[in-house]
């Protein structure tokens, strides 16, 4: 697929997340709070399951790198990427957690 239609369908997945969250929670009490928290789950899982297939292609990479220093390169980057959307979805699976540490109150928003 060429770079633009990738572009265009990310666009399409990134603007329908609202409503994928309105749909996933109970309409009648929706909430800003519910709606952040749903959208959170869904791009945390997406962030999660992408690092961990960074992780596992970084693994493959090293295993079978040979010794040569530029596969050893590329399979470090693949892991440091891999963990860095790893700790993103953890962040965003618990971003109602995280601003409350932040003094962010849902009542005030």
């Amino acid at each position: 697929m060429r770079k633009e239609t990738i572009y265009k369908i990310t666009a399409v997945l990134v603007l329908s997340l609202p409503l994928i969250a309105l749909g996933a929670i109970d309409y009648p009490s929706a909430t800003a709070q519910k709606v952040v928290e749903g959208i959170g789950k869904i791009l945390g899982a997406v962030a999660a399951i992408i690092g961990a297939v960074f992780i596992a292609i970084g693994l493959f990479k090293f295993a079978t790198s040979g010794g040569d220093p530029r596969a050893l390169d590329e399979a470090k980057i693949s892991l440091i990427w891999g963990g860095v959307g790893i700790v993103i979805g953890v962040a965003l699976i618990s971003v109602g957690t995280i601003l409350g540490w932040f003094g962010v109150s849902w009542t005030t928003i």
